[in-house]
């Protein structure tokens, strides 16, 4: 993404060396992106300006979030230890599905790249 202006992007992008949310990004997120979202959400819905946010339990979210809130109350609710593999698309045979797909595509295409005279060999491959 070095040649990406990251605010052409329809996401919200950051990113850091080891590829995990901090405590500092998730911070930040949450006062710059997600309250303002939702103030904004709720005045043009005209309703209570409330929210209610599901996290884990990762070190990187705050314990203390709804204190960074003012004028909107927001209900942090923290999902108990090891659930969140249960609920999360990608733990739920995404990841797997895709590897076993790709590994049985790459071993077709191995066997049409190599198999017969004046092929390729395996390693060439």
């Amino acid at each position: 993404m070095k040649c990406i202006d990251e605010s052409t992007l329809p996401v919200i992008w950051e990113s850091n060396k080891k590829s995990w949310i901090t405590m500092k990004t998730f911070r930040n997120w949450f006062t710059e992106h997600f309250f303002p979202s939702i103030k904004r959400y709720c005045k043009i819905k005209k309703i209570e300006q409330r929210a209610l946010l599901l996290i884990d339990n990762a070190s990187s979210h705050p314990t203390n979030l709804s204190e960074l809130t003012t004028c909107i109350i927001v209900e942090v609710i923290f999902l108990p230890p090891n659930t969140t593999a249960l609920i999360q698309p990608m733990d739920q045979g995404v990841i797997s599905n895709f590897k076993a797909y790709y590994l049985r595509r790459t071993f077709k295409q191995m066997f049409e790249k190599t198999d017969g005279e004046e092929k390729q060999s395996i390693r060439e491959f």
